[in-house]
């Protein structure tokens, strides 16, 4: 049978934004129509971790050409695979796809600026500023940098 729950993909660096994308989405675990889907690159904290039941992972870019390009695919195929109806991030690179596809097929992104830049943007934020649904700040200074942005608090 095939699975009725509606997919939210939540997708992240490891370290920081891992951390910050747990706290993030602490409250959503709950819901019993969604299924939470973690994508992010294999690291053993994330593994370890049990906050997600289900996990994929992806090719870490490192500013590699041949990782980013297997990374490109792998994220073209997740969002076609799983189909979810919001993805949330919190950066960086491995995350930079599936954002984009995402928004290629009509999902609702959410974007959460990493909570360690007060006074300037990520590479992945700038980009993602552009296109994304919901943009949140957890700094009011980034506010000026972000004029369309949502300030939500710091995460920690």
């Amino acid at each position: 049978m095939k699975n009725s729950k509606r997919i939210i993909i939540v997708t992240c660096s490891a370290g920081g934004h891992f951390e910050e994308v747990k706290r993030a989405t602490s409250l959503l675990h709950s819901l019993e129509e969604y299924e939470l889907v973690l994508v992010s690159y294999y690291n053993d904290r994330i593994e370890a971790d049990n906050t997600f039941r289900k996990k994929i992972y992806l090719a870490h870019p490192q500013k590699k050409i041949n990782k980013t390009i297997v990374n490109l695919f792998q994220s073209l195929f997740i969002i076609f695979k799983h189909r979810p109806k919001i993805v949330i991030s919190t950066g960086a690179d491995v995350t930079l796809f599936i954002c984009i596809f995402c928004k290629m097929l009509g999902t609702k992104l959410i974007f959460i600026e990493s909570g360690a830049n007060v006074y300037s943007k990520t590479l992945t934020g700038r980009i993602v500023y552009h296109f994304s649904n919901y943009f949140y700040v957890q700094w009011v200074p980034l506010q000026k940098i972000y004029p369309k942005s949502h300030y939500g608090g710091p995460l920690f």
